[in-house]
């Protein structure tokens, strides 16, 4: 089945299992308006970079939306309930592995009854392993289960995952957010990233030069096509390799993660997994969607966005979200 179609199908099929397991009054009702468009956005909002919850309303908000003002009209915040869509692509060291896994076991059993997961293998496709569920020991016992193999993955599902992800975002009123748990490593990829010769005819070829452009160039494209498929975000990258091919990789995952305003975690040893972990549902717990709406539009953007909170909620804080955005349908596979 070409890419296109089985995604089309996976996203349907996901889309009825949503409706059917998460309670109606968490779905969208709103009715359609063909004047407006009803968009959602991530944000963290940072002290010292760590998140936090500070309490206020949509009033505390502003949001700049292409240099013009847009009333935030709705808030998911932490204590809502909350969709976790958790990507799996393990496939180096099964030391690691078990123990990547015993830690998102401890994180599940942790989580509050109003929390959903989908379960997902992401290698060159996305498949679903679990469909959304709050029952504790069946995801727990489906990680257990899960024996990835082969190649990494997180570079070609991530546009996938990022498309069904936010396509349930905007269908919601809950918090949707992707937890992509990956042990990749930037020479384990079915493309060749490590010195590739494009053109075996030009010796001034300036691929087999400089390490890593291929990689970059991948990357570079990735980063301009999600701003279409805006969904939170946490990374959490355990083992990773420091040679320099995989420095350019994990700064192109931070350029990924930084495109949606979601946050990269690594963890460089076997004993840092749990701690890491920890720090990522603690920044699954903090996370904030806002919800707005524009008039329709001509043209599909990018778009920029900015967003301030009022001082008086809470001084010297930062915020995280994503910068720029395209409407569906801007960009052309």
């Amino acid at each position: 089945m070409p890419k296109h179609l089985f995604l089309s199908t996976l996203m349907t099929f996901f889309l009825l299992c949503f409706h059917l397991i998460i309670p109606t009054v968490l779905i969208s009702q709103e009715a359609p308006n063909k004047n407006m468009i009803r968009l959602r956005l991530p944000l963290w909002i940072l002290n010292r970079s760590i998140p936090i919850d500070p309490k206020f309303d949509e009033n505390a908000l502003s949001l700049l939306f292409d240099s013009k003002k847009i009333n935030v009209t709705k808030q998911a915040k932490p204590g809502n309930p909350t969709l976790i869509f958790l990507a799996l692509d393990l496939v180096g060291n099964p030391t690691i592995s078990k123990t990547t896994k015993l830690a998102l076991r401890y994180q599940i059993q942790q989580m509050p009854s109003d929390y959903w997961v989908c379960l997902i293998s992401a290698q060159e496709d996305i498949a679903v392993i679990q469909s959304p569920t709050n029952n504790k020991q069946l995801l727990q016992d489906k990680l257990d289960s899960t024996n990835q193999i082969g190649k990494s993955g997180l570079l070609e599902s991530f546009q996938a995952l990022m498309d069904l992800s936010s396509s349930v975002l905007n269908q919601s009123n809950i918090r949707v957010i992707v937890l992509f748990v990956t042990d990749s490593d930037a020479k384990n990829y079915r493309d060749d990233y490590e010195n590739p010769t494009v053109n075996e005819s030009d010796g001034q070829d300036l691929s087999r030069r400089f390490i890593g452009r291929k990689l970059q160039e991948d990357i570079g494209r990735l980063s301009e096509t999600i701003l279409t498929f805006i969904a939170p975000l946490v990374v959490v990258h355990v083992d990773p390799e420091d040679d320099d091919l995989n420095l350019i990789y994990h700064r192109g995952l931070l350029q990924l993660t930084k495109t949606l305003g979601g946050h990269i975690l690594t963890s460089k040893s076997v004993g840092d997994i749990p701690n890491t972990f920890q720090e990522a549902f603690d920044w699954i717990n903090k996370s904030f969607v806002i919800d707005f709406m524009i008039p329709r539009q001509e043209k599909r953007g990018p778009f920029s966005i900015k967003i301030q909170l009022d001082s008086s909620v809470k001084s010297s804080v930062n915020l995280s979200y994503p910068q720029r955005l395209i409407l569906s349908g801007e960009i052309k596979k």
